[in-house]
């Protein structure tokens, strides 16, 4: 069960992926204490990617098809992560 845990903190860190609140009681914030589930992280992040090139390839896609299909949900993500992250800053300086 520690290996989920540290898996789910490593996600919460390395994306901006939702991770319930259970998963950190206990926790003191150390990293050094997550650093096992970093890799298994790093793959649950880049599975969308993975599949969605998969599927490309299976599917005879066009190379530039595919690398358009692979960089545009990253960046309309990625605007609204940016929003949420401006939003929340500039409101908490007033």
């Amino acid at each position: 069960m520690d290996l989920v845990n540290d898996t789910m903190r490593a996600l919460a860190f390395l994306s901006r992926v939702p991770v319930p609140q259970r998963r950190f009681d206990g926790y003191d914030g150390s990293l050094s204490d997550t650093v096992r589930g970093f890799p298994l992280a790093g793959m649950l992040i880049a599975l969308p990617a993975a599949l969605a090139l998969l599927i490309a390839h299976a599917v005879d896609l066009p190379e530039i098809i595919a690398a358009f299909l692979l960089c545009l949900p990253p960046c309309s993500c990625g605007r609204r992560c940016l929003h949420r992250f401006w939003t929340k800053s500039v409101y908490s300086m007033q």
